[in-house]
């Protein structure tokens, strides 16, 4: 009875530790060092954030200059649009690549918009948090899912990204991209 038990636990750990490999992507256990692989979540999330892409794609965002007084139209504006039903996970993620963005460019235009009131704020970051009380956003982005990561050329979407994790292989391509 005893050696049952043992044998049914080792193999519950076995398959746990095989099948948390195969979702996460990761491949202990081998000592060749290869490229990054993205992994099923993020292929996922980038899919979601194409087909989100395809309608807001070159959508005009003037609703952002009666929101934010210092929007900078000439230039490119990174916007993090937030609401307090957001998770908290993907809110710090968004907060995380909003201040890598800003720590590689000092000069970019980076702005957190808060489509309802008291917006979960991260104690480490220190953003003003301009109120959409009104819902003018989220009807001008069709109630786009939040947070959402824009990026704006003059008062045109020109890409998107919905964080859930700043340290995952699309982030890191998301952030040294709009970098500049």
């Amino acid at each position: 009875m005893r050696l049952c038990l043992l044998i049914i636990t080792i193999a519950t750990i076995i398959c746990s530790y095989g099948c948390k490999n195969i979702i996460d992507g990761n491949n202990r256990g081998t000592s060749q060092t290869t490229k990054a692989v993205p992994t099923k979540r993020d292929s996922l999330a980038r899919e979601k954030d194409q087909r989100l892409l395809s309608t807001l794609y070159n959508k005009e965002a003037a609703v952002f200059n009666t929101i934010i007084p210092d929007l900078k139209n000439e230039n490119r504006n990174i916007i993090l649009v937030v609401s307090k039903f957001d998770c908290v996970t993907c809110v710090e993620a968004g907060f995380d690549i909003i201040r890598q963005i800003k720590k590689i460019n000092r000069a970019a235009h980076t702005y957190v918009v808060g489509v309802t009131k008291e917006v979960y704020i991260p104690e480490q970051y220190k953003y003003t948090v301009y109120e959409d009380i009104d819902q003018n956003v989220q009807t001008a982005l069709n109630y786009a899912p939040t947070p959402v990561i824009l990026i704006l050329n003059g008062n045109r979407i020109i890409d998107l990204y919905s964080p859930y994790d700043s340290k995952s292989l699309f982030a890191t391509d998301f952030i040294n991209e709009h970098s500049y």
